[in-house]
């Protein structure tokens, strides 16, 4: 079973769609979409799971309601994630602490939970584009921070499993198709499609390609190269 977190909408119900494709059971986590994620469950034979990732008794309350129904997962995708567009002076730092709890802190509250419930698994992030190397960032720079934190955990989690044959690796899309940030400088023209991350979430969480590890994978059209 593969855990998608925000599985129930847009870019999570995509990698639901393709996991189900490639013959995954999925555990559907949702914090109010519940409809939305049922109808997903349906279509896919996927289960849910409800959680609320703001603070961090929210994640450990998931994390109990989890361990009452399952005792094992075969993989992770952290697709929860909060974006703010703003300078670094412009976020109180009551945001940036929001930021820092949904981008990096419930992901690795859930992956130190569940890891050891993991046998030659695979987790998937979701992180941003241009990571490495990292220009000053005046746009969205609590966003970037925390991304760049999640990037570097993802690495050192990659090499710290990778002994259980546990590939970790991380997806980066540029601007997504109905997202509330958009550009018009794309280099390919166009924004990229929930299907397309989805594909390479998909190929990452394949146990054929556990060699393949600590990696960030950009799907963003040519965007800040």
């Amino acid at each position: 079973m593969i855990l998608v977190t925000g599985g129930a909408k847009k870019l999570g119900a995509a990698i639901v769609r393709a996991l189900a494709r490639e013959g995954e059971h999925c555990l559907i986590h949702y914090r109010t979409s519940q409809s939305e994620a049922e109808a997903l469950a349906q279509e896919t034979g996927s289960e849910i799971i409800q959680g609320d990732f703001s603070s961090l008794a929210g994640v450990e309350q998931f994390c109990k309601i989890f361990f009452s129904r399952f005792s094992s997962v075969r993989g992770i995708v952290h697709n929860v994630g909060n974006y703010e567009i703003a300078a670094p002076s412009a976020l109180h730092v009551q945001q940036w602490e929001a930021l820092f709890q949904t981008n990096l802190l419930a992901p690795v509250a859930i992956t130190n939970a569940l890891l050891p419930t993991m046998v030659r698994g695979a987790i998937v992030m979701i992180g941003a584009t241009a990571l490495c190397p990292q220009r000053a960032d005046s746009y969205s720079t609590a966003y970037t921070a925390s991304k760049l934190a999640l990037w570097e955990y993802m690495r050192s989690l990659a090499l710290e499993v990778a002994p259980r044959q546990i590939n970790v690796n991380m997806v980066s899309p540029g601007y997504v198709v109905n997202s509330i940030d958009q550009s018009s400088k794309i280099p390919m023209g166009r924004a990229v499609s929930h299907a397309e991350v989805a594909r390479s979430v998909a190929f990452f969480m394949n146990p054929q390609n556990v060699y393949i590890t600590g990696q960030n994978l950009e799907i963003a059209g040519g965007t800040r190269l």
